[in-house]
């Protein structure tokens, strides 16, 4: 186990901080995929994280969570401030000085690292095409305020009395030629009842859409008139329940529903990976002229065609 830094950092301890910087948490096999595309044994990927945590480049925590049904619990990652130096260091990019270096909280580890993994399924249907872009991804742990008050960005108190706040997971800004949508997340891991998770998010939502707290709160530059709420859950069978407890909810047409398995990142943009709270199949944003459908399907009964698939940036 080395005692001294190497010099220069190796690229792939780069790519590892530069990955924590940009999601905050990540598990081991997450890192791999990312740093280690191409390496199927995990070996090399596990030497290397465990020498930057041997020199405090990174923490990890001790509490594991599991990051899929065929793997056993992982340890969560994270940077440590030593680990911040040396990638502002190796990149000379100042804005990794503002990365967080805050200690996990071991009772959100699970939903971070959900909300992480839709982030990085997001980031790679970016890579490799023209048509969309990702000017913005924004976290719940970020604490920057355009106002420099130091809040939480997304955290957004409505009202005192009664008490009714919006707290995104995350939200990200999409853009094509010039015209842009927000979309807030919410990542559901079914720990609560259907109609318990939908009572406490409607109407927060709701309220930051009918206060424009969206746009001056948050995204002041977003072109169009409304946001979309994607929520990712557990499996296509919660998702229908919740869309059944939302339908007639204020707002429900701003709300968009996807199974953990039917959201990929060949699926992300323009795939119908999705169901309003009609039941109806959406994509994220409008396929590019000459675009080929990979038949993706999420619907339990069949109803729409590809005639429905037209409209603006975001359905």
């Amino acid at each position: 186990m080395p005692t001294v830094l190497p010099t220069p950092l190796p690229k792939s301890w780069i790519a590892t901080l530069r990955m924590l910087a940009e999601y905050y948490v990540l598990v081991r096999p997450q890192i791999q995929l990312g740093v280690f595309p191409g390496h199927k044994n995990s070996r090399y990927c596990r030497k290397v994280l465990s020498e930057m945590f041997h020199l405090r480049l990174i923490g990890k925590t001790r509490r594991k969570v599991t990051f899929d049904e065929q793997r056993t619990g992982c340890p969560v990652y994270y940077l440590q401030q030593k680990g911040v130096f040396e990638l502002v260091k190796a990149t000379q990019d100042e804005t990794f000085a503002s990365a967080s270096t805050a200690r996990p909280r071991d009772d959100r580890l699970e939903h971070w690292i959900a909300s992480s993994e839709t982030h990085r399924k997001l980031r790679l249907a970016i890579v490799g095409q023209e048509y969309v872009d990702l000017p913005v991804f924004v976290n719940e742990w970020n604490k920057y305020r355009a106002d420099g008050r130091d809040q939480y960005f997304l955290h957004v108190m409505l009202q005192q009395q009664p008490k009714l706040s919006c707290s995104p997971d995350a939200a990200f800004l999409l853009s094509v030629h010039g015209l842009t949508t927000a979309v807030y997340l919410e990542s559901d891991l079914g720990t609560s009842y259907e109609a318990q998770v939908v009572a406490r998010k409607h109407m927060g939502y709701h309220r930051l859409a009918e206060s424009g707290l969206f746009r001056t709160r948050h995204f002041p530059d977003v072109t169009d008139s409304d946001f979309r709420v994607l929520l990712v859950t557990t499996d296509r069978w919660r998702r229908d329940r919740l869309v059944r407890h939302m339908k007639n909810c204020p707002g429900a047409s701003r709300w968009r529903f996807a199974a953990v398995q039917d959201l990929t990142p060949e699926s992300f943009l323009h795939e119908c990976f999705m169901v309003d709270c009609e039941g109806e199949p959406k994509f994220l944003v409008k396929p590019p002229t000459g675009y080929t459908t990979l038949g993706l399907d999420v619907r339990r009964t069949p109803k729409a065609t590809q005639a429905n698939r037209n409209g603006a940036v975001v359905k």
